[in-house]
């Protein structure tokens, strides 16, 4: 399964969303599931990056032309360069069979938000996981909760993403993810 792990890419966050990352990330690529990423080797990103790589996944990272030196320092098995940041956003949607968020700054944070919007309007229906066993999406949640609550979007808007408050919760919904995509692929033929 293609997981685009969407994410901070500066090592100078918390050790706390570091390690906790790190924990989940060895979970996710011990299993069968390639990385697709926004192409940077440091914060969370490198070390999704790395695991993954350690763990003989595939791994395809995905850069606007302004970041394309990024490329530099990555050993990808797929490169995709993008106009702008906008394209790599959907090209990481395009790219992945779930969308999983972990702390990051503005640049997740527009994917996050790109990404519930496209599936409310119906763009594509691809489980999108928050994982937020720090907390670190706790105001953002509070923040959609009154967005809800004021009538400014259909609370039914919640269920189109998963928040998950523990590492285990994460791997579970994965679980039930994978087993949807091989259910799908075999539909499909494509086994």
């Amino acid at each position: 399964m293609n997981i685009a792990v969407c994410c901070s890419s500066s090592n100078d966050i918390s050790r706390k969303y570091l390690e906790s990352s790190k924990r989940l990330l060895q979970l996710v690529f011990k299993r069968d599931n390639d990385l697709v990423f926004g192409a940077m080797n440091s914060g969370i990103m490198g070390i999704a990056y790395r695991i993954a790589k350690q763990n003989n996944r595939r791994v395809t990272g995905i850069a606007p032309e302004i970041y394309k030196d990024d490329f530099k320092e990555l050993d990808c098995d797929k490169e995709i360069l993008t106009k702008n940041v906008n394209d790599r956003t959907n090209a990481l949607i395009n790219n992945s069979d779930v969308l999983m968020f972990l702390p990051g700054g503005v640049g997740t944070l527009y994917e996050l938000m790109t990404a519930i919007e496209m599936k409310r309007s119906g763009e594509f229906d691809k489980p999108i996981i928050l994982c937020n066993d720090t907390g670190f999406f706790d105001d953002i949640m509070q923040m959609l909760n009154k967005v809800y609550a004021q009538n400014f979007t259909n609370p039914k808007v919640r269920l189109s993403y998963n928040v998950a408050n523990d590492h285990m919760a994460v791997m579970d919904l994965l679980s039930r993810y994978s087993s949807i995509n091989k259910s799908k692929d075999e539909e499909r033929g494509i086994v």
